[in-house]
């Protein structure tokens, strides 16, 4: 976990993470900005991202899936669904 998107970025790009679920309200480097950066990162563009937001616009929603995103849950979170999606998404990356 991180408490900003600096941070999450610099975690990111050291741990080589098998998932990211990115929040797109964060101080420093905004979820949006986090994305575009992150899928220019060789160690960690593999990842598949999951996006949980309480953001519920097409305009924002539409470009990152478009981009790459691979879910996008909107908050509130419904645990359960946050788990198959988490599921779904690492059973693709074996």
């Amino acid at each position: 976990t991180a408490k900003d998107g600096r941070e999450g970025m610099q975690i990111a790009t050291t741990t080589e993470p098998d998932l990211i679920i990115l929040d797109l309200m964060m101080p420093h480097v905004n979820g949006v900005e986090f994305y575009q950066k992150y899928r220019n990162i060789p160690n960690i563009k593999k990842a598949p991202v999951l996006v949980v937001s309480a953001i519920n616009r097409k305009n924002v929603i539409g470009p990152l899936l478009k981009m790459g995103v691979k879910n996008y849950i909107l908050k509130p979170i419904d645990l359960k669904k946050l788990a198959v999606k988490i599921r779904e998404n690492l059973n693709e990356t074996d």
